[in-house]
């Protein structure tokens, strides 16, 4: 259930102090465009400051993953209304390496674009995963509660913690390796 995971999570996270942040070393878009490509060639279109999703409102939509379709969009934190792709800021780009790891997500329930998604990592290896990252015990509980609080089942909140922890704290060239590993034709 969502609280005996929330419990585990934390009660592993209580033990550990603060762990220095494990940045992914990619601070521009030249960094990416490996995993843009990746993404290109497993069949995923990769838009940015599409006006149909990117839309203003508050709060802001910064990416969203679509499963049956194979899209990926992000809305970039400096957009304008009827303008194109703008510079890259750091959370745009934590936001396009959060959306590729649920394309990994959606190729490790079998074929692209069958809208089956399942995490990468079981409840046991997330939680060691969340071990060596930067996430600190209150910032995981803050995300789990938000993400409780939209209503996501204990599924849907197990891959979301883990794309934010891995876009947080894997290189795009890495997610981009996982792509190929995980989405093989």
């Amino acid at each position: 259930s969502i609280t005996s995971m929330k419990k585990l999570i934390l009660a592993t996270l209580s033990a550990l102090s603060l762990i220095p942040f494990n940045s992914v070393h990619a601070s521009t878009f030249k960094d990416h465009v490996k995993l843009w490509k990746v993404l290109d060639q497993i069949g995923v279109t990769t838009v940015v400051n599409n006006p149909i999703h990117c839309y203003d409102s508050k709060p802001q939509l910064d990416g969203i993953y679509f499963p049956y379709s194979g899209l990926l969009v992000v809305c970039q934190d400096n957009r304008k209304p009827g303008e194109g792709e703008v510079e890259w800021t750091e959370n745009d780009l934590d936001t396009f390496r959060h959306e590729a790891q649920h394309v990994i997500q959606d190729c490790n329930a079998g074929p692209l674009f069958d809208g089956k998604s399942l995490p990468m990592f079981d409840e046991k290896e997330l939680i060691k995963f969340i071990e060596t990252s930067s996430w600190t015990k209150q910032k995981i509980n803050a995300l789990f509660d938000r993400l409780k609080g939209l209503g996501l089942t204990d599924k849907e909140i197990h891959m979301e913690i883990e794309a934010y922890v891995v876009a947080s704290g894997i290189s795009p060239d890495a997610i981009a390796y996982k792509l190929l590993e995980f989405c093989k034709n």
